[in-house]
């Protein structure tokens, strides 16, 4: 089966590579706490199982050696089943009861409270389908870690920044100078980001849709005051 994978929200696409790119926003938030900037969201198929997703969302542009995921941040990656439906109607509809949330958090390394110890952050990814769970996978940072149903994959730490970027091209493309010479050094090649990167199995989050087509959108997010306010997304109209 044909599986496809898609940005919603309210945008729909189909393609079998969905990818976006937003790096360094300029929201004074996001200045200031680099952890909440989103900067790409890509989901891809496996290419041995079909029905197994490959999700990555990147985060923190230019993080340095010393940087690392923050304990007052967390990310919401949204996924929903999507039907198409006949020409006479919307092209496509989801519904919100068979969303499945996947909420990753993390705990700061010990090092960022200023002892000696070589503590290494914990994450937790955990998959809700309304109030109960399909998923939950926990372990260090850096390390690769499997769930207890073995419905999802987790490993996050940095990884080098996928987005291509030349200066010379930078400069044709603000100067309104056309297409040019694509043979020029990569400006992003050793920039690195903080990325999440996920193995879904679709048919144990969502056991009962066979369909062909998903939406996936992803959000930063942090509790101030006891409210949850959503500060970054990646999967929006303009993509």
């Amino acid at each position: 089966m044909k599986l496809n994978l898609t940005f919603f929200f309210p945008l729909f696409l189909s393609f079998n590579l969905a990818t976006a790119s937003d790096h360094i926003d300029g929201v004074p938030s996001l200045t200031l706490h680099q952890q909440v900037d989103l900067t790409d969201l890509y989901v891809f198929q496996n290419g041995q199982d079909k029905r197994k997703v490959s999700l990555v969302l990147n985060l923190y542009p230019g993080v340095s050696e010393t940087g690392h995921f923050s304990s007052k941040v967390f990310y919401n990656i949204k996924i929903r089943p999507v039907y198409l439906n006949s020409p006479a109607e919307a092209l496509v509809t989801t519904e919100t009861q068979q969303e499945a949330v996947i909420t990753c958090s993390f705990t700061d390394p010990g090092h960022h409270h200023g002892d000696e110890s070589n503590e290494k952050s914990q994450a937790n990814c955990l998959t809700m389908m309304g109030r109960a769970v399909a998923s939950n996978v926990t372990g260090p940072v850096g390390e690769i870690v499997t769930s207890a149903n073995e419905s999802m994959k987790m490993f996050t730490g940095p990884r080098s920044d996928p987005f291509f970027l030349t200066r010379e091209h930078f400069d044709a493309v603000t100067q309104r100078q056309g297409f040019i010479d694509p043979v020029f050094d990569n400006l992003m090649e050793t920039i690195n980001v903080l990325s999440i990167v996920l193995e879904i199995d679709m048919d144990k989050i969502f056991p009962d849709y066979q369909g062909e087509y998903f939406s996936v959108a992803a959000e930063s997010l942090t509790e101030v005051d006891g409210q949850v306010k959503v500060l970054d997304r990646v999967g929006r109209p303009e993509i």
